[in-house]
């Protein structure tokens, strides 16, 4: 019954930005959709068009609140809508200095684009890049340019429990394997002993 009622409220506004793109604010009955929510739920939501800037409908748009898992059909319309079909994220290594036997004389900037499958094996075969083309030392400091992403990565209101979760990883340039990480701990020492 709850995905029904979901459906139904996807649809109405699917119909409302596909159909009527020039509808004003004012006709949509923001209470009537939100009729479609169970009891006891929270929503936010803006819509607004990309074009002309003007928002069609709003319900709460100043509170922050977590993305639920159905944003996602959202935000890969958006992204095969607004990029080209052979778009790909590109992570890459640069510098601001010259490179003099084998040594960078300036700073390696690592430049993120918030690619979200990015793993750390990726991340070894750029390094090796640099190994393959012979340089061996960085005279200089290691730059994370995150300049893509310049939004808040969590906001007030979020549920503290979540942010620990590999699903819940915050929008940014930098995010290695899910933004989840493992560790094996052997705790088979005398008290006191440090871990491995």
């Amino acid at each position: 019954m709850l995905f029904k009622s979901i459906g139904k409220l996807l649809l109405k506004l699917s119909l409302f930005s596909l159909l009527i793109p020039s509808i004003s604010y004012a006709e949509i009955n923001t209470q009537e959709l939100l009729t479609y929510l169970p009891a006891g739920s929270s929503a936010t939501f803006i819509a607004k068009n990309l074009d002309t800037n003007q928002i069609i409908a709003q319900y709460q748009s100043d509170t922050f609140m977590l993305p639920a898992s159905t944003q996602k059909v959202f935000t890969a319309l958006a992204a095969k809508l607004a990029l080209p079909q052979d778009f790909r994220f590109q992570t890459a290594l640069l510098t601001n200095g010259k490179v003099e036997n084998g040594v960078i004389k300036g700073d390696l900037i690592a430049k993120f684009s918030g690619d979200p499958d990015l793993t750390s094996g990726q991340l070894y075969q750029l390094i090796s890049e640099l190994k393959k083309q012979g340089i061996t030392r960085v005279d200089g400091n290691l730059i994370l340019d995150t300049a893509v992403f310049a939004s808040h990565d969590k906001a007030a209101g979020w549920i503290w429990n979540d942010l620990t979760m590999c699903f819940s990883a915050p929008p940014a340039a930098v995010n290695v394997d899910n933004n989840c990480f493992y560790v094996t701990l052997d705790a088979d020492q005398t008290v006191g002993s440090s871990l491995k």
